[in-house]
């Protein structure tokens, strides 16, 4: 006998609903989710966004492209409200979902600020179980990825493209595993990569993960630089790169 979930994203979606707790609007097609507040100081900065208060946060749709883009943080860090975030708003219809944060480089080139890719990402997390068989990567969706990367070569922004490792404890990403998949041309690790991935690929929604380098682990030695104004700058690439792939 198949086993099912006691109760369901689109479950709890309704008891909001029937609560009035969910705003009537027309989902946004291209979700972007921000775990570092300048992306969000950065687009009500230089874009007319629209304020809606939704699953215990904001969302802030961009007028100039018709509340068709939306980006959405401030929910918390790590794999399990990520998933539990994007499986909300899968059920709630957004049929795209961004990741535009930093992350920790594992490849001695990664500078910070350096542009990183995800191809895919290995599920060091323990989220993704509950949504997809056994496997070691979730993959990225190719025509997203292909978008944002013909993007920024138009802006010719330098971009690297390629697997990255998502773990639940930065505290405990150990010599030994972080030497491997350097040795692996692993370009990067994130808290939060390959549960977006994998709930939204269960759910078949697009999906893609896009970081700015904010800090090195290459040859098992963290480095963190005292300025973060290019990893910054980084951030803002990829969300106007974004913006120019997706916004047409």
């Amino acid at each position: 006998m198949k086993d099912s979930p006691v109760f369901t994203a689109q479950d709890y979606l309704a008891y909001l609903k029937s609560n009035k707790r969910v705003p009537d609007i027309t989902p946004p097609k291209l979700l972007i989710l921000y775990y570092q507040n300048d992306v969000a100081k950065y687009a009500t900065r230089k874009y007319s966004t629209k304020k809606i208060k939704i699953f215990g946060s904001e969302l802030l749709l961009l007028r100039k492209f018709d509340n068709q883009i939306g980006i959405f943080g401030g929910f918390g860090a790590g794999s399990p409200s990520t998933a539990t975030i994007v499986d909300l708003f899968c059920a709630f219809g957004v049929e795209s979902f961004l990741i535009i944060g930093m992350a920790g480089g594992l490849q001695s080139n990664l500078q910070v600020g350096s542009l990183v890719l995800s191809s895919g990402a290995i599920r060091g997390e323990g989220v993704s179980r509950h949504y997809l068989p056994e496997s070691e990567i979730v993959e990225s969706d190719k025509k997203l990825l292909e978008g944002l990367s013909q993007s920024l070569s138009a802006k010719k922004y330098l971009h690297s493209i390629g697997i990255t490792w998502t773990t639940d404890a930065p505290f405990r990403e150990m010599k030994s595993e972080v030497n491997a998949y350097q040795n692996r041309n692993i370009l990067a690790v994130d808290m939060e990569a390959s549960a977006m991935l994998a709930v939204a690929g269960a759910n078949q929604k697009s999906r893609l993960a896009a970081f700015s380098i904010s800090d090195s682990l290459a040859g098992g030695e963290w480095v963190m630089p005292q300025d973060l104004s290019p990893a910054r700058e980084g951030l803002f690439h990829l969300f106007e790169s974004a913006l120019d792939a997706f916004g047409k």
